[in-house]
């Protein structure tokens, strides 16, 4: 079927998009996460380009929650091939949309993305080792998984530091989003060198170290 204009037609109909309806676009994405599943016809998408259009939807449909569910599961089957793998490690900002979706408020949709980045970051560190390259994406997504796991832990010892009761804190419903102070910190590998100020005392400085943050 692939060999018959398959290939073709999904490319221009993938590529048409204003002319495409958002459903025709969804049957597409599976179509293609299906094919992906075989090794050879998965080497004919990165021949035709299909892995590239695919990546665009990304930043284009990112408000339709089914499409961004049903991109991150073809992601996933297209790092599984060699072919496919290069492209989307190499040649698109996938990873980055992906890391993106982290902070979605659909659930399915922030675990799926947390699942994909586990993946792409072990075949980034894999493709660098093999090249002999540095990674591209691993420590990207190793700083942005730091930043989101310890959001709420560093977020509760700021507020006991500045005396603020947990129970008074729930009760007047104070936001949760310390993203001002948590992202500020973007090198995890260099906390002990950061001017923390009087946000920690210094036992608690090491506490944090020892326990890699987490």
């Amino acid at each position: 079927i692939c060999e018959q204009g398959l290939m073709d037609l999904l490319h221009r109909l993938l590529v048409a998009v204003g002319f495409s309806e958002d459903d025709l676009i969804l049957e597409c994405v599976m179509v293609v996460g299906v094919i992906a599943l075989c090794p050879e016809a998965a080497a004919m998408l990165a021949q035709r380009g299909l892995v590239t259009v695919l990546a665009e939807f990304f930043h284009e449909k990112q408000e339709d929650d089914e499409m961004v569910l049903q991109l991150l599961y073809t992601c996933h089957c297209l790092l599984c091939h060699q072919d496919t793998r290069e492209v989307i490690l190499a040649d698109t900002q996938v990873p980055e949309y992906v890391m993106d979706l982290l902070r979605d408020s659909n659930k399915k949709i922030s675990a799926q993305a947390s699942a994909l980045l586990l993946l792409i970051g072990e075949l980034d560190q894999e493709r660098a080792r093999n090249s002999g390259a540095d990674p591209r994406w691993a420590e990207q997504i190793r700083t942005m998984r730091f930043q989101l796991h310890n959001q709420e832990w560093i977020a509760a010892m700021r507020r006991e530091e500045q005396g603020v009761n947990p129970d008074m804190w729930m009760e007047t419903g104070e936001s949760r989003d310390e993203e001002g102070f948590v992202f500020h910190y973007d090198d995890p590998d260099d906390l002990a060198g950061r001017c923390w100020g009087d946000q920690f005392e210094h036992e608690d400085r090491e506490i944090l170290m020892a326990n890699g943050g987490y």
